[in-house]
């Protein structure tokens, strides 16, 4: 039992105010059954990889933000340029690389460029609005033959 203020055991001086914070965990997204999915690109073009392969299967549980994991090229002629970045046209270039952090806006921009190499794969990690990985969620593999 609480006691009221004026009666003897209540003390206002002693009452202080309490916070507690709470933060929704993000639900894990979902992908298809097999965890590497097969992105098929055209021979030397930059090509985007569709937003859907990063959203999962279930819109609304979409990771805020990914980060690219391994990044492998098959028979790479320019090992200096990653073959995965961030393309929002001509001068908003980004190159992708094990690491980068990817939100959920620019999803639709992830490209794969065939220009210098034969195809590869790559590794991410759904995170959530803080950038921490969403628990349940699986590392994605996606390849390009």
């Amino acid at each position: 039992m609480r006691p009221e203020e004026g009666h003897a055991h209540y003390d206002a001086a002693k009452v202080k105010a309490q916070t507690i914070t709470i933060d929704e965990a993000a639900a894990a997204p979902k992908y298809p059954e097999s965890n590497a999915q097969t992105a098929e690109v055209r021979q030397d073009i930059k090509q985007t990889l569709g937003e859907a392969r990063f959203k999962g299967t279930a819109a609304d549980d979409a990771p805020a933000f990914i980060r690219i994991g391994n990044v492998r090229k098959t028979a790479d002629s320019n090992s200096e340029e990653s073959a995965l970045f961030v393309n929002k046209g001509r001068d908003a270039y980004t190159p992708l690389k094990e690491g980068s952090e990817v939100s959920f806006e620019d999803f639709k921009h992830i490209a794969w460029d065939s220009a210098q190499n034969n195809g590869g794969s790559f590794t991410f990690q759904a995170l959530d609005h803080h950038k921490q990985p969403i628990a349940g969620s699986p590392l994605a593999d996606r390849h390009r033959p």
